[in-house]
């Protein structure tokens, strides 16, 4: 039997899914691949899975210093996998850059080739986060539920560096939790009636959380919390009202007395959420007194960029009548994972084996700008660089690859744009008239349905052929890999 008992972790700057992948993989041995920047990071998730999970050893594997040189990053792991005795391993290629991912993933396919190994696509993980799964290259394999046993709101601030400055709430939200405003009056008589108030927010708050949260497991709440900056470490970046966990994914709850402050403050509340714990976080602004029509979509308007799906905006009223129960949080916060549908066809426990290309076909060099390749590329939360990829190789055809969260909005006008550009340097920039007259636009396709963006197996309908893409004329499909 050859199951792996090693698993290789690629890090990159958001260290929770290393630290998931590393605590879900059934591995003795765990070696973190990163680079020299993100060395601390990585160090920070091997302290932490060793105290959470004891595994026989835990490492840190650096491919150098520019995590962007494929040919390093190949060397660093077939040198790591000669040291291993050519025995198998698992790989979640979930961190790292593209061409982290990329090479981990292509060099573990060869060194592990189907015909020694038919289980191997099994071995090679992605962290779907709608899913909350790690899923697989074969896609008969159902994933690895992520395991989250041990994993608090300490643990996932520590892995980004961040820390509490003060581990216990303060003594006026004690107080109002305990004994309502007459206990905080008779404590702090002269505290001023606008402080008085944030206090008491807090507190009804905090209180609330915690009554729909008690005896839940895999759960926890905190009261305010200052947290020290992990990017400076001496400073802070001010404090949360009351951070709520559910598994991995993290609540920030920030109390305000005045709605104009939740528009004001939600730019920098998620900013210093996500650096303390990464991009799982949200915010919820909880505000009092009466309800304020258009406040979320206000936000909207003064930062596109924070969506609904982030930033969370609730009465406090409308809190307390609306949210009375667990199920009911958790459906508002923390929506449960969606389910993978069935395959359609096929044998689902006989593992599929790639695609062996015929070796004769591969071409000596990779095609250039001047051969009019065919692009294949996908679309990420940027067109930046896609509309780089047409600048830079000037396909004949491309076929964008968009997922479900992907910006995929005047993707095609904008990547016809780049294309004319590169093939007319210092010509005067040209309306979308134009560029569908001259065939531009017809030159930039995206698929008709957004592809599952963690799923290595299924393949997009081309818009005109029904497969991937399809060769120019005259000109035979190639089906090689960059090496």
């Amino acid at each position: 039997m050859d199951t792996p008992r090693t698993a290789v972790v690629l890090v990159g700057r958001n260290p929770t899914p290393a630290l998931l992948s590393s605590l879900t993989l059934p591995a003795d041995h765990v070696a973190l691949l990163c680079s020299d920047g993100t060395r601390p990071i990585a160090r920070r998730v091997a302290a932490a899975v060793e105290r959470i999970a004891a595994p026989a050893s835990v490492r840190s594997l650096s491919v150098g210093p520019d995590p962007h040189d494929f040919a390093a990053v190949s060397h660093t792991l077939d040198a790591f996998h000669r040291d291993h005795g050519g025995r198998p391993w698992f790989l979640d290629y979930t961190g790292g850059t593209k061409v982290m991912s990329v090479a981990a993933a292509l060099l573990h396919h060869d060194t592990l080739p189907a015909d020694r190994h038919p289980h191997a696509g099994r071995w090679r993980h992605y962290l779907d986060a709608s899913g909350d799964t790690l899923r697989t290259a074969d896609p008969a394999h159902p994933g690895l539920p992520l395991a989250t046993t041990g994993v608090d709101l300490c643990t996932l601030a520590g892995v980004h560096g961040a820390r509490w400055l003060d581990d216990r709430d303060p003594e006026p939200v004690r107080l109002v939790a305990q004994g309502g405003t007459q206990a905080l009056l008779a404590r702090f008589p002269d505290m001023s009636p606008s402080v008085r108030r944030g206090v008491v927010a807090e507190a009804r708050v905090l209180s609330h959380l915690r009554r729909l949260l008690r005896s839940q497991s895999d759960t926890e709440v905190l009261g305010p919390r200052q947290v020290a900056d992990p990017l400076h470490p001496t400073g802070s970046v001010a404090d949360f009202d009351a951070v709520v966990r559910h598994r991995h994914r993290v609540l920030c709850v920030e109390a305000k007395t005045r709605p104009a402050d939740v528009v004001a403050r939600a730019g920098w509340t998620v900013a210093k959420a996500r650096r303390v714990f990464g991009g799982a976080a949200q915010v919820l602004f909880v505000y009092t007194g009466p309800v304020v029509p258009g406040l979320r979509e206000a936000i909207t308007v003064y930062n596109p960029a924070l969506s609904a799906r982030l930033v969370h905006v609730w009465n406090l009223g409308d809190l307390l009548e609306r949210v009375t129960s667990f199920d009911d949080l958790r459906r508002a916060f923390f929506p449960a994972p969606r389910v993978r549908p069935p395959r359609p066809s096929g044998d689902p426990t006989r593992p599929v084996a790639p695609a062996q290309p015929n070796s004769a076909s591969v071409p000596a060099a990779h095609p250039g700008p001047g051969d009019r390749p065919v692009l294949v590329t996908a679309l990420g939360g940027s067109r930046l660089g896609t509309l780089t990829a047409v600048h830079a190789h000037r396909p004949g055809r491309a076929l964008v690859l968009p997922s479900r969260q992907s910006l995929r909005d005047n993707v095609r006008a904008a990547a016809a744009r780049a294309l004319y550009a590169a093939e007319h340097p210092g010509s005067a920039p040209v309306d979308a008239d134009r560029l569908r007259e001259s065939g531009y636009r017809d030159r930039v396709r995206l698929t008709p349905d957004p592809v599952e963006g963690a799923d290595a197996t299924r393949s997009p309908r081309s818009p005109t052929t029904g497969s991937c893409a399809r060769p120019l004329p005259g000109r035979p499909r190639t089906p090689h890999r960059p090496r």
